[in-house]
């Protein structure tokens, strides 16, 4: 789960998507279209789900989620 895809979000968010382990559930993020466009570009984030920060809860509650990263 990655919360922010700014310059530092995406970033990080490329770094993650080159680890074997890592896998990147949700993305919450206030520009909804421009992180749709993320995980568009982006065939290996296959079924990402992008949140806007008032839906961060279901993210967080989702028990597939072991870690979170804050980008802002």
């Amino acid at each position: 789960m990655l919360f922010g895809l700014g310059r530092a979000g995406t970033i990080h968010a490329n770094n993650l998507l080159r680890h074997p382990l890592a896998r990147i559930l949700y993305i919450v993020e206030l520009d909804v279209a421009k992180a749709q466009a993320f995980v568009s570009a982006r065939p290996e984030l296959g079924e990402c789900v992008v949140l806007p920060p008032s839906d961060s809860d279901r993210a967080l509650s989702d028990p597939r989620v072991q870690a979170a990263m804050c980008a802002s």
